[in-house]
């Protein structure tokens, strides 16, 4: 099981981290006129549990607009 934290930086704006050593956020979700888009800022691919998280946080955010 992966612990995902989405923190929210303002109303549109998240930082995505996980329990690492790094305090770097791996990603950054924003949300504009109802669609959510995502940048990747850790210098590895995500791992597909990772991209899973990302894609259903987007949806029902996407959703709730």
């Amino acid at each position: 099981m992966l612990y995902t934290r989405f923190s929210p930086v303002s109303p549109n704006k998240w930082e995505v981290s996980t329990p690492t050593k790094s305090t770097k956020p791996i990603a950054t979700v924003t949300r504009r006129k109802g669609h959510c888009s995502v940048k990747i800022t850790v210098d590895r691919a995500l791992n597909r549990e990772e991209l899973a998280v990302l894609s259903l946080f987007m949806q029902e955010h996407e959703q709730a607009a």
